[in-house]
């Protein structure tokens, strides 16, 4: 928490000053990057270790064999995933950003203004996205989804959004790869990924919904449970 909060200070001062400083302005956010990188690294770290040993104190594991604390990490894709998704974030953001920032005058200022544009919208798109992908999970776990229902939304959701977010990265970084005179069978790929990863991503969402809502007709649904538990504000020591 101490590296959260240090970090995103040196990290908004770098972002004030891009304007008035723009020669400093990136080491500075790069600063601020390593501090909440770092945090997010401990939170991974300690989550996924956690996860697997409730797992295995679950299954009553003591000498956990590799592949068991694989299955382990695995076993939930819910919680899992919310974590997967902050390591998979470097991939198609923080390393993107880093290299635009490094690169910003010697390469993406050469491009065509169409392509920068691309890049940036594509940038905050994709961040947006993975973070709304963690709430997902998060909602979906509170919501109480389990069995079957649980691993399908959960797996669907990671695959789903981790192939549609390489597809945009893939589009949106295609400068580099190719020239625009040959670029149409990379574009059409990309855009296939992101289409269709995110396609699923939003009916993985709306059969939560419609469960969600159909229980809400039943007599002793979640919505009647969760109706008949004390308010706790309401509730004193």
């Amino acid at each position: 928490m101490p590296l959260i909060m240090v970090g995103t200070v040196v990290l908004t001062l770098g972002v004030w000053m891009v304007v008035p400083l723009e020669e400093i302005a990136h080491y500075i956010i790069y600063a601020g990057s390593v501090l909440v990188l770092l945090a997010a690294l401990f939170l991974v770290i300690y989550g996924w270790r956690k996860l697997i040993a409730e797992r295995l104190a679950e299954q009553g594991i003591e000498n956990a064999t590799f592949r068991q604390k694989l299955a382990a990490l695995l076993h939930d894709p819910l919680r899992f995933g919310s974590l997967w998704q902050m390591v998979y974030m470097n991939f198609v953001t923080t390393f993107i950003g880093i290299f635009m920032a490094i690169r910003l005058d010697k390469l993406i200022r050469t491009w065509d203004m169409r392509e920068e544009r691309v890049i940036l919208t594509g940038h905050w798109h994709i961040l947006s996205a993975i973070i709304a992908t963690i709430l997902l999970f998060y909602y979906a776990d509170m919501a109480g989804l389990k069995g079957k229902a649980r691993q399908g939304f959960g797996w669907l959701v990671i695959i789903a959004s981790n192939v549609a977010f390489f597809g945009a990265t893939l589009y949106e970084t295609k400068r580099i790869y190719v020239t625009e005179t040959a670029q149409q069978k990379l574009v059409d790929w990309a855009l296939f990924l992101t289409d269709a990863g995110l396609a699923l991503v939003v009916v993985g969402l709306a059969l939560v919904m419609l469960w969600r809502l159909f229980d809400l007709f039943k007599k002793d649904g979640r919505w009647a449970t969760e109706a008949a538990e004390p308010d706790p504000r309401e509730v004193t020591a």
